[in-house]
């Protein structure tokens, strides 16, 4: 089982004039003022990046031309997403079809998870203990969800899916990152694909703001992941070929720039899900 150590626990306060900013034990950056506190991140123009504080609530559209809430109840984790508060991810209740895109995406990201795990303890590069980090992260948010539409969650321990099909794809994975180091990028950024396609899926289909803008926060690291993956597999003198996404969509991911969090143009989903 990980332990979830990166998340922060202790506590950094910067005093600065009647403001106190502090990192929390759930490694959200708040600013008090006057006793009451009030989250300083959220992500205006959903790109996947907290912005600083200020912008409306209500409905907008993104970077990628997806609607997004930007909510002042954001808050930012350890990794830099940010994530809406379980009271506002109550307030819509989910449609059949985005409660189970929700099930699938939870034990999707455990896949990438426990994958990943399995690839550091068989050739100990540390690229693929820090993304099981941010997988972690990414079934994290998930779980937020789950919890506030009060939906049973399908987690069960390391190598284990409830789903089949999900069970039968972590074995093949498992067993073809096992032939070599190399195999084992390739492995990782074959899942980084397919994740980015399954969630432009469950972007495409969902009606519900607060689903949308987790899901384009999650594929956004999806993408960052992948540019990851290529690195390390160019090290090797290969150049990276797309696995399942279109080669013109896995070059301009590769381009993006990856320190605004923009990775990707405005798509939307191809129909399908998995491998």
């Amino acid at each position: 089982m990980i332990k979830q150590t990166f998340r922060f626990t202790a506590i950094a306060v910067l005093v600065l004039g009647a403001a106190v900013f502090s990192l929390d034990a759930n490694a959200q950056r708040v600013i008090r003022l006057g006793g009451g506190q009030y989250t300083n991140f959220v992500d205006s123009d959903g790109d996947g990046v907290c912005d600083a504080d200020g912008a409306q609530a209500g409905s907008s559209r993104g970077a990628r031309g997806i609607r997004v809430l930007t909510p002042r109840s954001r808050s930012q984790n350890a990794d830099g997403t940010c994530n809406l508060t379980e009271d506002a991810l109550a307030a819509v209740p989910l449609t059949e079809a985005e409660t189970a895109s929700v099930l699938y995406m939870r034990e999707e990201e455990k896949v990438a998870r426990d994958v990943y795990m399995a690839m550091y303890n068989l050739w100990g590069n540390t690229v693929f203990t820090n993304i099981a980090r941010s997988e972690q992260n990414h079934m994290d948010a998930i779980k937020k969800v789950i919890d506030a539409q009060g939906l049973a969650d399908p987690i069960q321990d390391a190598g284990i899916f409830s789903n089949a099909d999900l069970q039968a794809l972590y074995d093949t994975l498992v067993l073809q990152g096992s032939a070599s180091e190399l195999e084992a990028l390739k492995v990782g950024a074959l899942i980084e694909e397919v994740d980015i396609e399954d969630l432009q899926n469950a972007i495409a289909e969902a009606e519900n703001e607060n689903l949308i803008s987790i899901y384009t926060s999650l594929m956004n690291g999806s993408e960052n992941h992948l540019r990851a993956f290529v690195r390390r597999i160019e090290l090797y003198g290969e150049t990276y070929t797309a696995q399942h996404l279109p080669q013109e969509e896995v070059d301009a991911i590769l381009a993006a720039d990856t320190t605004s969090g923009q990775g990707g143009q405005a798509r939307g989903g191809r129909g399908g899900r998995g491998f």
